[in-house]
């Protein structure tokens, strides 16, 4: 039970809800290395709120358009992660975990995991539910699966798995499903939320890449998106993520929020 995580309840609780033993149900005391966490869209569309806290900030939420304030923290997290993003979708739109090992901060790249589908709920009942996946790693010196990281989809249904039940089988290698689909409009537009945060070591902060551009603007536009051919571009502009793309990482010792260099728009 991956919310009970999150809110820090016990873990028997957890395990109660995933069928995990009490130890399996701890947090990650082993560090296994990053993994880097895809688009879980498998179009190009376009990042509306990218990766900072941007819940609760009318009207920037409602219109999307890309706030300074969502990169600020003067935003609140929508379900306690530690970076947040929307991105374009439409009804039905299938919804993805897309997870691969990957190195980052000097970290090396993360060695045996999975993925275990956590619980569902909804905001309101708007623009469908959302659900928690997290990603556990695997502790050779306790021979044990432990709870490393979290990702979250929202405004989604159809879910395709419940929770406790295993999304991505234990490997090495990247695991790419689908898991539910994007809910039709309701208070807000059409849109899938993607949230993140690292549960090993409690303080150190997942990192997502820079979708912002080189100023905090408002940036309204979805006309004229950045390009990412490396040359300079628009200041009030809208990235544009594709399926294939890395948004950010789990894992590493970063204990403050930082963004990384974006290798698709090399001149944010």
């Amino acid at each position: 039970m991956l919310k009970a995580l999150r809110l820090g309840l016990t873990a028997i609780a957890v395990a109660v809800a995933t069928g995990l033993s009490r130890d399996e149900a701890s947090a990650a005391a082993y560090e296994t290395g990053a993994y880097k966490v895809y688009s879980p869209l498998g179009t190009e569309r376009w990042v509306n709120s990218p990766s900072r806290f941007h819940n609760g900030c009318e009207p920037y939420t409602t219109y999307y358009t890309d706030a300074p304030q969502f990169d600020t923290g003067a935003c609140g997290p929508a379900a306690g992660g530690q970076w947040s993003m929307d991105i374009q979708a439409a009804d039905n739109h299938a919804a993805f975990i897309d997870v691969a090992p990957g190195s980052i901060d000097g970290l090396a790249a993360g060695s045996t995991y999975r993925v275990v589908a956590g619980d569902t709920g909804s905001w309101g009942g708007s623009n469908g539910g959302y659900q928690y996946f997290g990603i556990h790693t695997w502790n050779p010196n306790s021979g044990i699966w432990e709870n490393y990281a979290w990702i979250l989809l929202g405004h989604i249904d159809t879910f395709q798995f419940s929770s406790g039940s295993t999304v991505i089988s234990s490997t090495t290698n990247r695991g790419t499903v689908i898991v539910a689909y994007v809910a039709p409009e309701g208070i807000w537009q059409e849109h899938l939320h993607f949230e993140t945060t690292n549960y090993f070591g409690g303080t150190f902060y997942s990192r997502s890449y820079n979708w912002d551009g080189p100023e905090n603007d408002y940036d309204q536009d979805t006309s004229e998106h950045c390009n990412r051919t490396g040359s300079y571009g628009p200041y009030n502009c809208n990235a544009r993520i594709r399926g294939a793309d890395v948004v950010g990482y789990v894992g590493g010792r970063k204990t403050t929020w930082l963004q990384v260099d974006n290798p698709y728009y090399t001149w944010f």
